[in-house]
């Protein structure tokens, strides 16, 4: 999480890269989107919305990027299978893991492994995101 925090926050107002980072800290702790948005005090439509609004995708897709970010730097380590880290991650099984990642990324967990592993899903994302890649830190929202 500290990872992607880092190569992201600079384009994200201040609450923003809060709940980014929350949503990969909720990941492992199993959140549901009604957890994460209830973390904060919201209902998912709202934060959904307000994460959108700076480019981010909605509470639901920002868990699954979570998840697949998580998978991204746990494939890159050996001896770790692509079972043991759908099951790490709460998924139905293996299959429903290598679809996500394949409807993500367009990839099998060996080919994200090889592009790069986690460097390879955090480029993706951010592709995903539509960030205003011109704005820093001082842009930042209170909230």
């Amino acid at each position: 999480p500290s990872l992607v925090a880092r190569r992201v926050s600079p384009y994200l107002p201040m609450w923003e890269a809060r709940a980014l980072r929350a949503a990969l800290d909720g990941v492992v702790r199993g959140w549901s989107s009604e957890d994460l948005a209830s973390h904060f005090g919201l209902s998912r439509p709202h934060m959904s919305e307000r994460l959108k609004s700076v480019g981010l995708p909605s509470v639901g897709r920002l868990l699954v990027w979570g998840r697949l970010l998580h998978a991204g730097r746990w494939l890159e380590d050996p001896g770790r299978s692509a079972e043991s880290i759908s099951r790490q991650l709460d998924y139905s099984s293996g299959a429903a893991f290598r679809r996500a990642l394949r409807n993500y990324l367009g990839t099998t967990p060996t080919e994200t492994e090889a592009r790069g592993g986690l460097g390879f899903v955090l480029d993706r994302f951010l592709a995903d995101c539509s960030l205003d890649h011109d704005r820093r830190s001082t842009g930042r929202s209170a909230a």
